[in-house]
């Protein structure tokens, strides 16, 4: 039953981090993207530590690593084009590790 919370939590996780980087994504400035992206990796911090306490479903959480990663580089991107293409890496990375919790 843990194990299912456990899921459950980081697929909400999940949820409000891919939001956060579409509002990113639509942000009118470089600092209001920005905002959007620190929130997207705390939610995405917040997923890998329920995951790694469970120890469970270590290739998603090697994807949302993955994909914190990304954010992190897109949160220092003044481009917004690049921004943009860093940002839809990330969230790829997210729906597939998604994909990986949920059979």
């Amino acid at each position: 039953m843990a194990a299912f919370l456990r899921v459950i939590n980081v697929l909400e996780n999940i949820r409000s981090s891919v939001d956060l980087e579409s509002r990113a994504m639509s942000a009118t400035s470089f600092s209001q993207a920005q905002e959007l992206l620190k929130l997207s990796l705390s939610e995405l911090d917040d997923a890998t530590r329920v995951l790694e306490g469970g120890d469970l479903h270590p290739e998603a959480q090697k994807k949302l690593h993955q994909a914190a990663a990304l954010d992190a580089l897109a949160l220092s991107t003044p481009s917004g084009t690049l921004r943009n293409q860093l940002i839809s890496q990330a969230i790829a990375l997210k729906n597939s590790a998604k994909s990986d919790m949920v059979f």
